[in-house]
């Protein structure tokens, strides 16, 4: 963009002009006029560059907006982005303040909406496993052998006890088994991705030689899975 060059050259003349001695009305004015249009031209360029960061903005929002109808406020990474959206419409109400003084700021606005475009993407990619998840496991819930849900952002899938175990044991059942290799075959197609298995027990107290408390027996019943 040459303009800024061209207008220090504009009023470099016009020192020149009245320097050299009395300079005519028309001249002056001429002079005014053309320091006017730059200066007219530069102010369009920053709204229109303003109106467009703007319109950006509002695109990134409507899209938030459909990303919460879908998620329908199971997920707490949706609420943040939200917040952080709304953090970078105030950053962006200075940008024509940080264009007339650093580039380093502006840099740093854009990277800000990388990263908030690159949390988007992990957003619906994450939803994405979650709903082919859900689609698979769905003749077991209908069945009422397993649930799932998201927790703190993480999906959780919950086997009933009576389905794997017996009260009181750690060994799995043969319709637990089978249930656990159903389950397997889904959670093995989904990569790049840590499992955590927990064990449960019910409210009934145990104390034998093998579990002297729930909590042996909730570990050993993880161990078995």
């Amino acid at each position: 963009m040459s303009r800024p060059g061209f207008q220090g050259l504009a009023l470099a003349s016009l020192i020149a002009l009245a320097l050299g001695g009395c300079v005519k009305r028309s001249t002056h004015e001429a002079a005014l006029a053309e320091l006017n249009r730059i200066h007219s031209e530069q102010q369009t360029m920053l709204e229109g560059e303003l109106a467009r960061r703007e319109a950006d903005v509002r695109a990134r929002e409507q899209r938030i907006a459909e990303l919460e109808e879908t998620l329908g406020g199971r997920n707490a990474e949706v609420a943040r982005l939200e917040q952080e959206l709304a953090g970078a419409q105030v950053e962006l109400a200075r940008v024509q303040s940080l264009l007339s003084r650093q580039g380093e700021q502006y840099a740093e606005l854009q990277e800000r909406i990388l990263q908030l475009s690159q949390v988007e993407r992990e957003i619906r990619e994450r939803n994405r496993i979650y709903e082919d998840v859900l689609y698979q496991f769905r003749s077991l819930i209908d069945a009422g052998r397993l649930s799932v849900e998201i927790v703190r952002g993480r999906m959780v899938i919950q086997l009933p006890q009576d389905i794997l175990f017996a009260s009181g044991s750690a060994t799995l059942s043969a319709e637990g088994r089978q249930t656990l290799r159903e389950v397997g075959d889904v959670l093995a197609g989904i990569g790049d991705r840590s499992f955590q298995i927990e064990g449960h027990t019910d409210n009934v107290p145990i104390a034998t030689e093998r579990f002297p408390s729930n909590w042996e027996l909730s570990s050993a019943r993880a161990m078995s899975v």
